[in-house]
């Protein structure tokens, strides 16, 4: 399995086993490897391991990542050679033996959630359109046009996501009303809100 071996003496931790997919590698917060060293970025990079190679994406961190002393935004890494995030410098281990000549293109970023003006989640394929389903598998967002609707006989329409296949569930006003923040949601609030008249 392929594994970075980390160089820093009396660093811990001193092996990141990579798992098949994207490898998230930050100082801290939610990723799948923490370094916890001051010149490693919060969100530093992406490892991603695939069948026939080991590719590397920086994440537009402070001290750069680096292949062999070579600064980089995104590149293949083999066996033996270095990767270093900041200051912490990596050795890859029993990375997969890349057979085929063409380039590997890399996976594309993950995309930002959009909101429409009231604070209500917009449709992962449609920014401009209000999201009514939220995939259970994946979690991503839809309109109505988006999902693929199943209607059994005498039975209540199934809903399926069109990027995963996941079974949809409608988005509550509740969970909607989680998704408003700061001043604008506060307005939109404000002015939505019954008035309590007082007897």
């Amino acid at each position: 399995m392929a594994r970075l071996l980390v160089k820093n003496p009396d660093f811990s931790p001193a092996e990141i086993l990579l798992t098949p997919g994207c490898n998230r590698v930050g100082r801290e917060g939610e990723n799948d490897f923490l370094v916890p060293h001051s010149s490693v970025s919060r969100h530093h990079c992406e490892v991603w391991l695939t069948e026939e190679a080991v590719l590397v994406r920086d994440l537009d961190s402070r001290n750069g990542t680096f292949v062999d002393e070579a600064r980089i935004q995104e590149a293949q890494i083999a066996t033996g050679q270095t990767l270093r995030l900041g200051d912490v410098e990596m050795v890859l281990a029993e990375a997969p033996v890349r057979i085929t000549v063409p380039d590997l293109p890399m996976p594309p970023p993950p995309k930002e959630p959009t909101y429409m003006p009231d604070g209500s989640p917009c449709c992962f394929r449609h920014d401009s359109v209000a999201a009514v389903v939220q995939c259970t598998k994946c979690a991503h967002v839809f309109c109505g046009n988006c999902v693929r609707e199943l209607r059994v006989a005498g039975g209540t329409p199934r809903r399926f996501c069109p990027e995963c296949g996941g079974a949809c569930e409608r988005i509550t006003p509740a969970e909607q009303a989680k998704k408003r923040s700061g001043w604008l949601g506060k307005l939109v609030d404000a002015f939505t809100k019954p008035t309590t008249r007082k007897h």
